[in-house]
């Protein structure tokens, strides 16, 4: 079977006009204050140290569900070097929701003892069919080096953001 040259480009044009248009979708910024304040996520098994090679750290992420709107989750997570991309968690949890979390250290500008945390958590909504939301929590916390153990701290959420 053979294909003409204006059949080749008019599907090669078909198929490029189907991977370059853009889906229906509505960027939703959902107000901190329309989550509890007491909405947090707790940071624990903390491991941050530095190398030649540069900075890493090893971590779990949980929270607890909020209301019928936020399911509860739970990672474990790696992210390094500084700067670096967001670094896909492992799921602990029974995964009976859609969802993912991801890690990253923050490039810094400084030669201080603390690592520049991201997490994001990225889940599809509960209540509304076809959304899905992404919240992201920062902090400083210490670089622990290997002698000095684990440690645990909470984050709160404050990047929230949806698409519909």
């Amino acid at each position: 079977m053979q294909i003409t040259l204006v059949a080749g480009l008019a599907l090669l044009a078909g198929a490029q006009a189907h991977l370059w248009s853009k889906p229906a979708v509505k960027l939703i910024n959902r107000p901190k204050e329309n989550v509890a304040s007491n909405y947090t996520w707790t940071i624990s098994d903390w491991n941050a140290d530095c190398a030649d090679s540069g900075c890493y750290s090893d971590f779990n992420v949980s929270a607890a569900a909020w209301k019928t709107s936020i399911p509860a989750f739970s990672a474990s997570c790696s992210a390094g070097p500084e700067g670096a991309a967001y670094q896909r968690c492992d799921i602990l949890d029974d995964e009976t929701e859609t969802h993912l979390v991801s890690a990253r250290l923050l490039p810094s500008n400084s030669s201080g003892a603390a690592a520049h945390l991201a997490v994001s958590y990225e889940f599809v909504d509960p209540n509304a069919e076809g959304t899905y939301w992404n919240y992201t929590a920062f902090a400083n916390a210490p670089y622990t080096h290997s002698e000095s153990g684990s440690s645990r701290f909470t984050v709160t959420p404050s990047q929230i953001w949806g698409v519909a």
